[in-house]
């Protein structure tokens, strides 16, 4: 066998693995999202009830308290909200209903800052796995790589 050769199948050999050691790990990112599902749905004309009762002072943004739930929320040319979803391990999708239009709308998932009420970096990697519009709805689902619980949160920006 040719020196030339002997190089391309080692090569060749180095690449599979390579490919292999990479699926594998494509397979457990996989794996992380299959966790229980939690789901919440959050009617947004009730928030936009309460922010337009309760107007901003000095156009700094409120937590909006509805129904128990904390949501920041804003409504100026861009609409869009935030909201925490709780402590959990797995899998989270949040539908927000009453989202006026039917615009493109882009969605995030975050670590949760409990005390302060607002996302922040953590130490997890989070995964958006889905920011899906309908008439009058936004649905985020998401999940993270830590491997206990963490407090997390999601959200959609529209126009």
């Amino acid at each position: 066998m040719s020196q030339g050769k002997k190089e391309k199948d080692m090569n060749d050999f180095q690449l599979g693995r390579e490919f292999e050691r990479l699926a594998a790990k494509v397979a457990e990112l996989d794996r992380r999202h299959e966790g229980p599902l939690v789901e919440r749905i959050i009617d947004m004309s009730k928030v936009a009830e309460h922010v337009a009762n309760n107007p901003p002072a000095n156009n700094i943004v409120p937590v909006t308290i509805v129904d128990g739930e904390d949501i920041i929320y804003a409504a100026p040319d861009l609409r869009w909200a935030w909201y925490y979803v709780g402590f959990t391990a797995g899998r989270y999708r949040v539908t927000f209903t009453n989202v006026p239009g039917a615009n493109p709308i882009g969605g995030c998932c975050s670590e949760w800052d409990t005390r302060n009420n607002r996302p922040f970096f953590g130490d997890a990697h989070f995964y958006l796995l889905s920011a899906e519009r309908s008439t009058g709805q936004v649905r985020v689902e998401g999940s993270h790589s830590y491997t206990s619980a963490l407090h997390c949160g999601c959200g959609y920006i529209t126009a």
